[in-house]
């Protein structure tokens, strides 16, 4: 089919994740170890068009509200070469 398989999307979100925390200056090995872990309980995602293997990506991740409740909800696109977006999950 020359598309990316729907189920590598979640692993691509959880790079972003990673990608974003670690761009604060923190990590998730040194969350963990102040005791902080985040599992994920839900995951939607909408598919917008498909992404085409060795088509490059961007992952853009967002956490519009600060979390409250010990709960955090991230934002996340795929956005493809052309600048349009691929699939979207929160």
């Amino acid at each position: 089919m020359g598309v990316v398989y729907h189920g590598n999307y979640a692993t691509y979100f959880e790079i972003g994740r990673v990608e974003a925390i670690r761009a604060l200056g923190y990590s998730y090995k040194q969350m963990e170890a102040d005791g902080i872990i985040m599992p994920i309980v839900g995951l939607n995602i909408q598919f917008v068009r498909p992404l085409v293997y060795d088509e490059l990506f961007t992952i853009v991740t967002k956490l519009p509200v600060l979390p409250t409740n010990h709960e955090a909800v991230f934002e996340q696109e795929i956005i493809n070469e052309q600048n349009k977006v691929v699939t979207k999950a929160a």
